[in-house]
């Protein structure tokens, strides 16, 4: 657009990242030097609503198995993200942030309903498990709910390997917590025992993919002191495309949180994700 100053920032980096000063429709050409020739160039065109949290990183890898589908990770230039309109400004920059780490050493616990610790995208080496209810190990499930907790262990975890997706730390640890959400006796109570046992476990991330939309008191305190415990403790919105300004109901508008909605391939808010001032960041 005329009078803007954007450039790509070191473009001779593996990754280079593309930072829009100005709203408007940029067109970038992205020519790969192969030592000897450069090859054609990849025409990639940005629509920029707003300048805000906006960026662009070019993956330059060749995806593995189905990583070229995770538009929300890195900016691939494929039929796929071609030909579903994604927008390159909506992925997180995944191999920048992976030039520094993967995970290495990091406890990350999960507290979900249920996981099939067998996938094989999960590396069952890096992983303890706990069942809250019958204090075992066990956290699978015979019923599709499994899917939830394994879903969201895949997004965090999911092995750098060459099958399936990959996760935003693949080489993480992760303790699966198993935590019966449909329970109507004991609710508050499993879920402390959930965040004590992740906490005297060393974890140093706690991820909470779920909400009750009436946080009680002694659950607020409880997470309180988790993360005065120098824990960080992250919670979802919700999916329910609603607005949740007003009183603080729900876990994820907690001050002392990390409150995450959802963004969509198109580098927008998700049709589905709960949203609001007390809501920190969104992310595809």
């Amino acid at each position: 657009p005329d009078g803007s100053q954007s450039s790509i920032t070191d473009p001779n980096i593996v990754n280079p990242t593309f930072i829009p000063d100005i709203e408007g429709t940029y067109v970038i050409e992205l020519i790969v030097n192969d030592g000897v020739q450069d090859s054609n160039g990849s025409r990639i065109s940005l629509s920029v609503e707003s300048t805000l949290s906006t960026a662009v990183c070019f993956s330059s890898q060749e995806p593995k198995a189905l990583h070229g589908y995770n538009w929300h990770l890195n900016a691939y230039d494929n039929n796929f993200t071609r030909n579903n309109n994604i927008n390159p400004s909506s992925s997180i920059c995944l191999e920048n942030a992976w030039e520094y780490t993967k995970g290495e050493g990091i406890l990350i616990a999960i507290i979900d309903d249920s996981f099939e610790v067998s996938h094989e995208d999960m590396n069952s080496s890096k992983i303890m498990t706990y069942n809250v209810s019958t204090r075992r190990t066990d956290v699978s499930n015979s019923s599709n709910y499994a899917s939830h907790g394994t879903h969201t262990a895949g997004v965090i975890s999911a092995s750098d390997n060459s099958v399936g997706g990959v996760g935003v730390a693949p080489n993480a640890d992760l303790l699966l917590i198993k935590v019966d959400f449909f329970s109507t006796q004991g609710f508050d109570s499993e879920i402390i025992a959930a965040f004590e046992y992740a906490k005297n476990a060393g974890a140093k991330v706690i991820n909470n993919s779920w909400g009750t939309d009436n946080v009680s008191e002694i659950i607020s305190a409880e997470i309180r002191s988790i993360v005065e415990s120098n824990i960080t403790v992250v919670f979802s919105s919700g999916n329910s495309n609603k607005n949740l300004d007003g009183s603080i109901e729900d876990e994820s508008e907690l001050p002392f949180v990390i409150g995450v909605g959802g963004s969509s391939e198109y580098s927008t808010k998700s049709t589905y994700s709960n949203y609001g001032s007390n809501i920190d960041i969104v992310a595809p």
